[in-house]
């Protein structure tokens, strides 16, 4: 299992960082933030995830504008399972 870390923490100490902000429910910001109520919990949380929507898309070959609707049909379509789960289900 990896640790959980920020991904683009040297991004955001070398300069080369931009801000994302999303507005979501009170509700979902809240169940993550009561599990880990930790400093740090939600840039972690989502930095991880958009890393790992990269090094997907990139692996796909989802990587200009010419692949909008291959984008679009990816991430709707995404699903998040954990290695040792897809193992079980035959998915990897």
């Amino acid at each position: 299992m990896k640790d959980f870390i920020n991904p683009y923490i040297s991004s955001e100490k070398n300069g080369d960082a931009m801000r994302l902000q999303s507005h979501i429910q009170r509700d979902d910001y809240l169940l993550v933030k009561l599990i880990r109520p930790s400093t740090g919990t939600v840039t972690t949380t989502v930095n991880t995830l958009w890393w790992k929507l990269i090094e997907a898309l990139k692996s796909r070959g989802i990587t200009d504008v010419t692949k909008q609707k291959e984008f679009e049909a990816f991430v709707a379509n995404c699903v998040i399972i954990l290695p040792t789960e897809a193992k079980r289900k035959k998915v990897i």
